[in-house]
Protein backbone atom coordinates (compact mmCIF):
# COMPACT_ATOMS: atom_id res chain seq x y z
CA UNK A 1 0.00 0.00 0.00
CA UNK A 2 0.85 3.54 -0.42
CA UNK A 3 1.67 5.96 2.01
CA UNK A 4 -1.70 7.66 1.86
CA UNK A 5 -5.38 6.92 0.08
CA UNK A 6 -8.19 9.28 1.00
CA UNK A 7 -9.10 7.25 3.92
CA UNK A 8 -5.76 7.55 6.15
CA UNK A 9 -3.01 9.33 6.60
CA UNK A 10 0.68 7.74 7.73
CA UNK A 11 1.68 9.82 10.90
CA UNK A 12 5.01 7.92 11.51
CA UNK A 13 5.85 4.57 10.37
CA UNK A 14 8.96 2.35 12.07
CA UNK A 15 9.78 -1.41 11.22
CA UNK A 16 6.83 -2.45 13.30
CA UNK A 17 4.00 -0.45 13.25
CA UNK A 18 2.52 2.94 11.70
CA UNK A 19 0.70 5.22 13.30
CA UNK A 20 -2.37 6.26 11.19
CA UNK A 21 -4.30 8.84 12.80
CA UNK A 22 -3.54 10.80 16.35
CA UNK A 23 -5.45 13.39 18.70
CA UNK A 24 -5.18 13.70 22.08
CA UNK A 25 -6.71 10.13 23.46
CA UNK A 26 -5.45 7.94 21.40
CA UNK A 27 -3.70 6.55 17.87
CA UNK A 28 -4.74 4.37 15.36
CA UNK A 29 -1.75 2.05 14.80
CA UNK A 30 -3.02 -0.58 12.33
CA UNK A 31 -6.50 -0.77 10.54
CA UNK A 32 -8.55 -2.61 8.67
CA UNK A 33 -12.39 -2.82 7.48
CA UNK A 34 -13.08 -4.90 10.96
CA UNK A 35 -10.94 -3.23 13.58
CA UNK A 36 -8.86 -0.68 14.63
CA UNK A 37 -5.45 -1.48 16.74
CA UNK A 38 -5.33 1.63 18.73
CA UNK A 39 -2.43 0.39 21.16
CA UNK A 40 0.15 -2.29 21.04
CA UNK A 41 2.94 -3.33 23.01
CA UNK A 42 4.55 -6.98 23.55
CA UNK A 43 1.60 -8.52 25.81
CA UNK A 44 -1.62 -7.08 24.18
CA UNK A 45 -3.43 -4.50 21.61
CA UNK A 46 -5.71 -2.14 22.60
CA UNK A 47 -8.91 -3.02 19.74
CA UNK A 48 -11.38 -0.51 20.70
CA UNK A 49 -11.61 1.75 23.46
CA UNK A 50 -14.58 4.47 25.27
CA UNK A 51 -14.54 5.44 28.40
CA UNK A 52 -16.03 2.38 30.33
CA UNK A 53 -14.16 -0.48 28.41
CA UNK A 54 -11.64 -1.99 25.83
CA UNK A 55 -11.52 -4.40 23.59
CA UNK A 56 -7.93 -5.99 24.14
CA UNK A 57 -8.41 -9.13 21.46
CA UNK A 58 -11.69 -10.21 19.20
CA UNK A 59 -12.20 -13.35 17.11
CA UNK A 60 -16.10 -14.61 16.18
CA UNK A 61 -16.21 -15.89 19.62
CA UNK A 62 -15.46 -13.52 22.01
CA UNK A 63 -13.89 -10.60 23.47
CA UNK A 64 -11.23 -9.77 25.95
CA UNK A 65 -12.18 -7.18 27.23
CA UNK A 66 -9.63 -6.75 30.32
CA UNK A 67 -6.69 -8.95 31.08
CA UNK A 68 -4.16 -9.78 33.91
CA UNK A 69 -1.81 -12.36 34.88
CA UNK A 70 -4.84 -13.79 36.53
CA UNK A 71 -8.26 -13.43 34.68
CA UNK A 72 -9.30 -12.25 31.49
CA UNK A 73 -12.71 -10.32 31.65
CA UNK A 74 -14.35 -11.88 28.07
CA UNK A 75 -17.81 -10.11 28.37
CA UNK A 76 -19.00 -7.88 30.97
CA UNK A 77 -22.34 -5.82 31.65
CA UNK A 78 -24.31 -4.28 34.69
CA UNK A 79 -24.94 -7.52 36.13
CA UNK A 80 -22.34 -9.73 35.37
CA UNK A 81 -19.07 -10.36 33.88
CA UNK A 82 -17.58 -14.10 31.91
CA UNK A 83 -14.50 -13.77 33.23
CA UNK A 84 -13.00 -17.11 31.75
CA UNK A 85 -14.37 -19.94 30.01
CA UNK A 86 -13.72 -23.33 28.82
CA UNK A 87 -15.31 -25.86 26.83
CA UNK A 88 -17.14 -26.90 29.92
CA UNK A 89 -18.57 -24.00 31.56
CA UNK A 90 -17.88 -20.44 32.54
CA UNK A 91 -16.91 -18.40 36.01
CA UNK A 92 -19.76 -15.56 35.54
CA UNK A 93 -19.21 -13.99 38.76
CA UNK A 94 -16.60 -14.17 41.60
CA UNK A 95 -16.40 -12.23 44.72
CA UNK A 96 -14.12 -13.06 47.80
CA UNK A 97 -16.79 -15.59 48.83
CA UNK A 98 -18.36 -17.26 46.25
CA UNK A 99 -17.69 -18.25 42.35
CA UNK A 100 -20.67 -19.14 39.99
CA UNK A 101 -19.39 -21.50 37.84
CA UNK A 102 -22.36 -22.25 35.60
CA UNK A 103 -25.61 -21.13 34.79
CA UNK A 104 -28.74 -22.29 33.62
CA UNK A 105 -31.39 -20.21 32.51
Amino acid sequence: MAGSDEHVSILSQDEHVSILSQDEHVSILSQDEHVSILSQDEHVSILSQDEHVSILSQDEHVSILSQDEHVSILSQDEHVSILSQDEHGSILSQDEHVSILSQDL
